[in-house]
């Protein structure tokens, strides 16, 4: 951990160490894209740089909110169109080895547009038809696109802590449900990532703020919530695992089932396929039924 609590700092292109003082980017056309007064923000926007000027290669800037800063951030500069290509030579390399080792899924991250995720699928081709692919929702452009992206993609990944930064904080949670709202419709699993018990990276329990944010989450319907630091660099990993496991059963008991069932079903414009009509009249069976749950023999 670096911090960054200098008056200025220089983020250069090198494959190097940073310090506190000078931190590097491995993207080699930044220097040439900012002007002075563009915004960058590391570590989910609690770091704050203002570009001061462009120096050769260096990018001197003026740190506007400090803090400590991880190796491997992602760094996030807004409203300057980046020339990133949507599937690098690494990517494809990875692509490839998904391939050979038979992987059951592919997370796709810093999707732009649907057809982000059709050229993935076409470098699959025919040996990867069973790969499904998730595509991580992380930027104004992605939500924007989410309808062309949802439809593309066989699941979708919320990274609400990403688009905090281009979306202002009080509204990343009404996108987050209208993404969910939409996956749900649509029959497509949907997940979220993000904080969802970050005190617990060095405490033994959560904050009664964040167990109830995973319990309303879950509640608003999506299909499972992704770990990152809790379980990457945290102090109790299996205790996390638990905790969560724990708060989704406990949010799931909570859930109005045929409440949802009668949202999607009035959603559903007929006609439907046989599958989709076999599939209601079990749930309206199981309801009136008072049943315990319904079972699904399935050859995937």
């Amino acid at each position: 951990f670096y911090s960054l609590f200098y008056s200025k700092l220089v983020v250069y292109y090198c494959i190097d160490c940073g310090t506190e003082e000078r931190v590097y980017v491995d993207y080699e056309e930044l220097p040439a894209l900012l002007q002075p007064k563009d915004k960058i923000f590391l570590h989910f926007g609690r770091i704050e740089l203002q570009v001061r000027g462009v120096v050769d290669n260096d990018i001197v800037c003026d740190i506007i909110c400090g803090g400590s800063l991880s190796p491997h951030t992602e760094i996030t500069v807004l409203g300057v169109p980046l020339n990133l290509s949507a599937i690098t030579e690494k990517d494809i390399e990875d692509l490839n080895f998904a391939l050979d080792t038979e992987v059951d899924a592919v997370v796709i991250p810093m999707v732009r547009t649907g057809s982000s995720v059709d050229e993935v699928r076409d470098i699959l081709g025919d040996r990867g038809r069973n790969i499904a692919l998730f595509s991580k929702v992380d930027s104004r452009q992605a939500y924007d696109f989410f309808n062309d992206i949802l439809r593309a993609s066989d699941g979708i990944i919320v990274n609400r802590g990403r688009l905090s930064i281009e979306l202002s904080t009080e509204k990343v949670m009404q996108a987050q449900k209208s993404m969910v709202a939409r996956a749900n419709k649509a029959g497509k699993p949907v997940y979220a990532v993000t904080e969802y018990l970050n005190s617990m990276v060095h405490e033994n329990c959560p904050t009664f703020a964040e167990a109830t944010d995973v319990i309303n989450t879950v509640i608003e319907g999506v299909d499972g919530i992704i770990l990152e630091q809790e379980t990457g660099i945290g102090d109790y990993p299996g205790l996390v695992v638990q905790t969560l496991s724990q708060l989704c059963r406990e949010a799931e008991s909570q859930i109005w089932q045929s409440d949802i069932y009668n949202t999607l079903t009035n959603a559903a414009s007929p006609p439907v396929d046989p599958a989709h009509a076999i599939c209601i009249s079990a749930v309206e069976a199981s309801l009136k039924a008072h049943a315990t749950g319904i079972i699904v023999v399935t050859t995937t």
